[in-house]
């Protein structure tokens, strides 16, 4: 067995200079990506553009830092930089010589920390608002004069490393995304009134059309689709063939909120595959998984043409975030022993699909993100506004989870505990919702949780740096709280959340979960097991039970012309009969 171990990675530099498109910015950025807002405290458009970035870099498979840009009286560990022996005879560098951790005192030892490229402010993508243009102007201009002071012939040279290597310092048009410079390095300044469009631009679809270092963005979205199938190829943009030995895995995933249409979640699927035949007279065999359940197999005839495998998708096999996998097994020996075994092709065909159904009420996480995809809100709390470093990686962790769209979503800002009122599907942190039938009960540092008929179940005091999330119904829309205790986590990681509708958080993700409600979680809201709901007279009218049962309706109605053809060929003889009688 080779195990490769998780702390390998791969160190890589290149020429800044190359970087000349957004997309080649994008294509650069590292796995831990650091998001810069220009402070602590950020305006109402600052921030809102921050966790749409936040959650489009989530989504892209990033991990997301924010930091601010450092103010007079904040505190900052210098440890570790490197400072030329020349420089240190400059107040504002020589204040930083000491290494640790140091209160900031001037406006020019914020800009040494820019010049000297201070690990914490390699920021890869920014928030270009007027503030954080401002702030680098402040600063960097009050090292540049003392700069000159000490050297006043190297007016040149500073203007060149200042000026020139720190283009974020200027600040950006409106609704633009541009490749702005900071200590020389490339980033990725978005404008605030730019972000939403700019979540659509870099989530995939269109990020191969930035070509260009600078865009101004009025839209960029995927268009409405009112669909009731998706092709498992707009999934996976990966060839669907396979060389197999004894066993090859095609695996695709999708996103409850993210893949799929709003509003709908599968139900079924039909999974074309097709195999050359092999060395062995043993046939593949080909099997389906969702999550790591078996939801069908076939053992396939292996001559090179299209098979059909088709599932059912039963509610418990689906997560907010899923993974769906064809493997297909050989049988590797040939028929002379001394041969060595080869690869056969296999391939997962292009008219694969999966069939959609509107959401069932089910009351869980799987539900609440399939109905978050839309034109969905966020309410927060106004004082989080007041701390962005803390609370945006919450908001952006808890956003993406849940499978919140960065370009469809609204925030707002709640004041006191006022309830609020949601018109859309929701994403509440800290934030009563009127109407709703709270199972989780927060005061201080003690949780409450009780069942679907009231009952207690979970009552403990003294907690401290979690969280517990909830998908609550009872109001007009459903939606999900967030209920922090004591000191909110800090979420390192992403995470998923399994089936029920309440879990609690702690820093390394989901601590606990359960179903409140008490019923089973492999049931569908009617009892049912299976993928597909029972036959209702309705489902004539969807368009999806037709498309996925058109084979059977083909035959039925063939088979119907066929006796209808039997009976007046026998009553057309038997008419002949009476005539010549």
């Amino acid at each position: 067995m080779l195990q490769i171990s998780p702390d390998s990675h791969l160190e890589y530099s290149y020429d800044a200079g190359d970087v000349k498109t957004i997309a080649d910015a994008w294509s650069a950025l590292p796995q831990r990506v650091v998001l810069l807002v220009s402070s602590d405290e950020l305006a109402s458009e600052s921030f809102d553009a921050a966790w749409r970035l936040g959650v489009t870099l989530e989504r892209a498979g990033k991990t997301v830092d924010v930091a601010a840009l450092p103010t007079i009286g904040s505190e900052f560990d210098v440890s570790g930089l490197e400072i030329p022996p020349a420089l240190k005879r400059v107040p504002a560098f020589a204040a930083l010589a000491g290494g640790g951790v140091i209160t900031l005192s001037s406006d020019a030892e914020i800009g040494a920390l820019i010049l000297l490229d201070a690990p914490q402010l390699h920021a890869h993508i920014a928030v270009a608002d007027q503030m954080l243009a401002g702030g680098l102007t402040t600063a960097l201009k009050a090292v540049a004069e003392e700069l000159e002071r000490a050297d006043a012939a190297a007016v040149d040279a500073i203007d060149t490393l200042v000026v020139r290597k720190n283009a974020l310092a200027m600040a950006s048009e409106p609704k633009s995304i541009e490749i702005a410079t900071l200590t020389g390095r490339p980033v990725i300044a978005v404008a605030p009134d730019a972000a939403r469009a700019a979540s659509g631009l870099l989530d995939g679809f269109w990020r191969r059309t930035a070509s260009t270092d600078h865009l101004v963005l009025d839209t960029a979205a995927r268009p409405d689709t009112d669909t009731d199938s998706i092709a498992l190829a707009s999934l996976n943009q990966a060839a669907g063939n396979l060389d197999v030995v004894a066993r090859g895995d095609w695996t695709t995933s999708f996103n409850l909120g993210t893949s799929l249409p709003e509003g709908k979640v599968p139900a079924s699927m039909d999974v074309y595959v097709a195999a050359a035949p092999g060395a062995t007279a043993t046939a593949p065999v080909a099997s389906i998984f969702i999550n790591d359940y078996l939801l069908g197999a076939k053992r396939l005839t292996a001559d090179g043409k299209a098979e059909k495998i088709s599932v059912d998708i039963p509610s418990y096999a689906l997560l907010p975030r899923n993974t769906m996998q064809v493997r297909i097994q050989r049988q590797p020996a040939s028929d002379e022993c001394r041969e060595t075994p080869q690869p056969f092709p296999a391939a997962v065909l292009p008219e694969s699909r999966i069939f959609l159904k509107s959401v069932p009420k089910l009351g869980n996480f799987a539900e609440m993100t399939a109905r978050l995809a839309g034109d969905a809100s966020l309410f927060v709390p106004t004082n989080w506004r007041l701390d962005a470093t803390r609370s945006l990686p919450t908001i952006i962790q808890l956003a993406d989870t849940v499978g919140v769209s960065p370009s469809r979503a609204t925030l707002s800002f709640e004041e006191g505990d006022a309830e609020i009122e949601p018109k859309t599907p929701y994403l509440a942190f800290d934030t009563p919702v009127k109407g709703a039938r709270d199972t989780v009960k927060v005061s201080g540092d003690r949780v409450s949780i009780t069942d679907a008929k009231g009952k207690t179940f979970y009552d403990v005091s003294g907690l401290e740096r979690i969280a517990v999330i909830q998908a609550v119904s009872g109001s007009k829309e459903p939606g999900v709280s967030y209920q922090s205790v004591g000191t909110p986590p800090v979420f390192d990681t992403p995470f998923q959340l399994a089936g029920g509708d309440i879990a609690v958080l702690g820093d390394d993700g989901v601590l606990a979960a359960v179903n409140s409600r008490g019923a089973p979680l492999y049931l569908n809201e009617d009892g049912s097991q299976r993928g597909d709901a029972p036959f209702t007279w309705e489902r004539l009218l969807d368009p999806a039970f037709w498309m996925h049962n058109l084979s059977l309706v083909v035959a039925g109605v063939l088979g119907f012309a066929f006796f209808l053809l039997i009976f007046f060929a026998r009553r057309a003889k038997k008419r002949q009969s009476s005539d010549q009688g």
